[in-house]
């Protein structure tokens, strides 16, 4: 394949002012790439600890978990019977989450 890169353009990239952004630019992507991995392993951390609405979906294993209730602002931990697809509790649950472990 045949280099069409006009002469002129040839020129400008070999002047050192014109290396210095190029590698300032290059440096800048490789921070952006850097950033949105880290932003990708936060958001995967921060929806293990997130608050599920019922509505959304039920844990799947029969366990403790820490839930909201429809009529009071405070968490509290119930118990979620997988086999009967029950809270072992008469109020509404709203929302649940898995017990942080230290």
């Amino acid at each position: 394949m045949e280099d069409t890169t006009p002469k002129f353009l040839e020129s400008v990239t070999e002047h050192p002012d014109v290396q210095r952004l190029i590698k300032q630019v290059n440096r800048g992507d490789k921070k952006i790439k850097e950033l949105q991995a880290e932003n990708k392993r936060l958001k995967k951390e921060l929806e293990k600890h997130r608050w599920i609405p019922v509505a959304e979906r039920l844990p799947e294993l029969g366990d403790m978990y820490q839930v909201l209730r429809k009529h009071n602002q405070y968490p509290t931990t119930r118990e979620y019977m997988e086999t009967l697809k029950l809270w072992d509790s008469h109020d509404t649950i709203t929302h649940w989450k898995e017990i942080t472990k230290p």
